[in-house]
């Protein structure tokens, strides 16, 4: 059994500075790694991540594809 015991806050964003005591995740992916091995008490999610249309690489599509599964 893998135990989440460190609590992080993470800031899903391409472009924006990130604010104090929290981690920021570039990508979905990355995002998607801190959700799964740490204890994630905030996450800030920017609506979306630049160039990509793909609709899982925002924050949106983490929202509704992971976070709401």
């Amino acid at each position: 059994m893998n135990e989440k015991i460190q609590n992080i806050n993470i800031l899903l964003d391409k472009l924006r500075d990130f604010p104090k005591n929290f981690i920021l995740a570039k990508t979905v992916e990355q995002a998607i790694y801190y959700l799964e091995n740490y204890h994630v008490k905030i996450i800030l999610l920017d609506h979306d991540l630049g160039e990509d249309r793909n609709l899982i690489s925002t924050g949106y599509g983490l929202n509704k594809i992971y976070l709401w599964e």
